[in-house]
């Protein structure tokens, strides 16, 4: 049952494609026990990494431009049809 789920996550995946998306890459899936999503590098990390940094300061506007990403992330997986 984790496999067929891991399958259809990909599936999902892999149908994405917005700027506002970390992007798919691949997956592997040739030990059932160990199986892993590749995702788009980021340079800078994920964003709790850098949030949860002390020596990072974010501005305000920085801030509000992230989270109208989000928001339009957010917007077009939203607006999709479920599988």
């Amino acid at each position: 049952e984790q496999l067929n789920d891991f399958i259809r996550e990909v599936a999902v995946l892999a149908t994405l494609c917005h700027p506002n998306i970390v992007g798919f890459v691949g997956a592997c899936v040739s030990d059932p026990k160990h199986l892993a999503i590749l995702l788009e590098f980021m340079p800078g990390g994920d964003a709790s990494m850098l949030l949860s940094r002390d020596d990072v300061q974010i501005t305000w506007h920085r801030r509000l431009s992230w989270l109208l990403d989000v928001a339009r992330g957010v917007e077009y997986l939203h607006s999709r049809r479920p599988c």
